[in-house]
Formats: structure tokens, C-alpha cells, sequence
């Protein structure tokens, strides 16, 4: 008897303590509605550029400011974590890859062997995007900079305005 009631209030629990740990930590400094250039470069074919559009939430912890990028529409599943620094006149941001979904997670271990091997065998770098953004009033701007990969370096144009509420 001792045992179910045990279980019975680590079940009532842990939605409750999934719930607090779900809420953002640290003071919200907005959302942003931003669009840049973006180049995709293919093997075969000419490279094409196209704007992209995504949604980004940032709120400071310390020095440190986290958040998340969503590109699309508010309908949009990929979601990538935003970590980085505050400057005196803006943020340093590193935008990390949308985590595993569905079958993915069983081959996340699988594409970091091939991550490790890439970058050991090949000499082909892990790709990184950096944002340098300055907010001033409601709007954002700043560069997006791609590095690593098979591709040259580029650089781009973030132009954004606060998401109205």
C-alpha cells in the first residue's frame, strides 16, 4: 500500500515539476520578426538565393542571452536554441540545429559519428551560424554569418522588426 501511494504522488508530481522547469528563465527582451538573404549551394547546379523569414525570442540570463529561432510561419516545427553574449551596442548569437524529431532520434548518435568523421577524415568543418544584431527601439539589425561546411563563407544582411503581440 505504502508503495502505490509512493507512486501515486511521484506521478501527481512530475507534471507539476515538468511545468515549472518548462516556463523561460531570465528577463524577456523580446520577439522579433526577421528576414535575411540566404544562399543554398548545390553540388551540380547553379547556387540560388532566396529570403528567409523567421521569428526570434530572446530574454538575458546574466550576461548570457538565450532564446530560440523559428523559421516560417508560427506553424513551423523547427525550432533551433539561440545562446550567445550581450555586447555593449548589441548580441553575439550562435544559432545551434533544430533538435531530432520522430525517427531522427534514433539516428542523432548516427549523424554524430558522421559529424566526427567529416571533420577528422575529411577536414570538412561543422557548420556555424553567428548572428551580430543591434536593437535599437523595435527594430533589429545586424549580419548573419555562415562558416564551415563544404561551401565558402558567407555573410548577410538581418533586418527585423518586434513582433507585435
Amino acid at each position: 500500500m505504502r508503495t502505490v501511494i509512493i507512486i501515486t504522488a511521484m506521478l501527481v508530481a512530475a507534471p507539476a515539476h515538468a511545468q515549472v522547469q518548462a516556463q523561460p528563465r531570465g528577463k524577456p527582451l523580446g520577439t522579433w520578426v526577421v528576414e535575411y538573404e540566404r544562399t543554398v549551394a548545390r553540388m551540380h547546379a547553379e547556387p540560388q538565393k532566396f529570403t528567409e523569414r523567421g521569428r526570434m525570442t530572446l530574454r538575458a540570463v546574466g550576461d548570457s542571452i538565450l532564446g530560440d529561432f523559428r523559421i516560417g510561419d508560427s506553424t513551423s516545427t523547427d525550432l533551433s536554441v539561440v545562446r550567445g553574449t550581450a555586447r555593449k551596442d548589441g548580441y553575439s548569437l550562435y544559432l545551434e540545429e533544430p533538435a531530432s524529431k520522430g525517427m531522427g532520434v534514433f539516428f542523432s548518435a548516427l549523424g554524430a559519428a558522421m559529424d566526427w568523421l567529416r571533420a577528422t577524415v575529411h577536414g570538412v568543418e561543422p557548420v556555424v551560424i553567428r548572428f551580430d544584431l543591434t536593437a535599437k527601439g523595435d527594430s533589429l539589425n545586424g549580419e548573419r554569418m555562415v562558416s564551415g561546411g563544404m561551401s565558402r563563407s558567407s555573410t548577410s544582411l538581418v533586418r527585423g522588426a518586434r513582433a507585435k503581440p
